[in-house]
């Protein structure tokens, strides 16, 4: 929740059109707002909780926190953080470590590529669950093969870990 003025606005993703920016009008901060990630003018666009396109000239960057990108080498450890995106080329190895407390809400992607070798990868035993119907899990572990380019989601239920895979 982002505080201005002492007045709660809450936030949520939400793409808006051309026209619907052209014909927006003055932000009411007792409203809930979504907001187009996308845009990149001076002004914040939104629909209210009424779905009436507002805009406002809040930075933006006050509003919506940014991923971080971190590049991976060739053979990495990573501990994974929150709203963190790990790109990578032709991965040998990668650790993935788990921090040490997450809250709801929390989400990482790892993308990488499986080079003719495959990736041999070392996760948690506990703590993080392969969702078994990901790309090449098998018996709850996942196992990259060769020539491959993964994308790899964790995000945090509260409870657990859970890892979202999907390869081309």
């Amino acid at each position: 929740m982002t505080t201005y003025s002492d007045t709660k606005v809450d936030l949520v993703i939400n793409k808006l059109t051309k026209t619907q920016f052209d014909s927006a009008s003055g932000l009411d901060p007792t409203q809930s707002y979504e907001v187009d990630p996308e845009f990149q003018g001076s002004k914040l666009l939104a629909t209210d909780a009424n779905g009436d396109i507002v805009e406002t000239t809040l930075n933006p960057d006050d509003v919506q926190e940014k991923a971080t990108i971190q590049v991976l080498q060739a053979t990495d450890s990573i501990t994974l953080a929150d709203n963190t995106l790990y790109q990578g080329g032709t991965q040998t190895s990668l650790t993935i470590a788990l921090p040490s407390s997450a809250t709801v809400g929390f989400i990482s992607q790892i993308t990488f590529q499986s080079g003719s070798t495959p990736t041999t990868i070392t996760s948690p035993v506990s703590g993080l669950v392969w969702n078994p119907r990901g790309e090449d899990i098998v018996s709850g572990v996942f196992t990259p093969v060769a020539n491959k380019t993964y994308t790899v989601m964790v995000i945090y239920d509260g409870v657990q870990f859970v890892a979202l895979t999907e390869g081309v």
